[in-house]
């Protein structure tokens, strides 16, 4: 014979069932409170230190600025106080230091040689993509100077591929072999461009019917670039 529920059991555990029902959501109420609330913690600890390293940032700046502009007010110091003829021979040097940086004057110095030959299946297209690579590579590195078969590379050179068949430097087809010339700390040059066996002299000479070699130098000749070649016509002062 079944044996008869306790109506009063039935309803305690009913009751205790719904106090650990109200329990765990209440609980899962205050653990994702909790949770939302570690979250914007994290959030605005991250602004802070994203606002610290800004605030850094812009002091770095302003120290920068500041040293630059105290050199500026030396300079024109001794520009005032000097005779015209110390004038004239610092506005010489300042003109000389310009037309350097520009490439309009010969250098030379130790850096490396880069000589690429070609074959008839070369892919011109892909040989002067890596040609650019190359020569920002070498840029990165420290490279002062560089040249392309005689030619200077400056900021306002081209390196093109024209009608898919040829190189051309500053409007003017380049023949094989392409001799690359940069003048820099040759160990940091080198280290640059073979980047442990995966630089881009190895990409160039992995492409079909092309070899790259490359060594220091000590005494490396570049000449200056062609003044016709920096164009600033349409440039104004501001």
């Amino acid at each position: 014979m079944e044996k008869k529920r306790n109506p009063g059991v039935i309803i305690r555990n009913v009751a205790i069932t719904l106090v650990c029902v109200a329990i765990g959501v209440v609980a899962a109420m205050q653990y994702r409170s909790i949770i939302e609330k570690e979250g914007s913690d994290q959030s605005n600890m991250n602004q802070v230190a994203d606002l610290r390293e800004t605030i850094l940032n812009l002091n770095a700046t302003l120290e920068t600025l500041e040293m630059e502009n105290e050199e500026l007010r030396d300079r024109l110091n001794r520009i005032e106080q000097s005779s015209d003829e110390e004038l004239l021979k610092s506005l010489q040097t300042e003109l000389d230091n310009v037309k350097l940086f520009a490439g309009l004057t010969e250098v030379k110095g130790r850096g490396v040689y880069v000589q690429i030959n070609v074959g008839e299946r070369t892919n011109t297209s892909m040989l002067q993509r890596n040609l650019l690579l190359l020569i920002n590579e070498l840029r990165a590195s420290g490279a002062q100077a560089i040249s392309i078969n005689g030619k200077r590379i400056v900021a306002m050179s081209e390196i093109r591929v024209v009608n898919e068949t040829y190189i051309a430097v500053h409007a003017e087809q380049l023949v094989a072999p392409y001799e690359i010339y940069a003048i820099g700390d040759p160990k940091n040059l080198i280290s640059g461009i073979t980047l442990n066996g995966s630089g881009y002299v190895f990409q160039i000479d992995a492409l079909t019917d092309t070899t790259c070699t490359w060594r220091t130098e000590e005494n490396i000749l570049i000449n200056a670039c062609d003044e016709s070649v920096i164009n600033t016509d349409r440039l104004e002062s501001k």
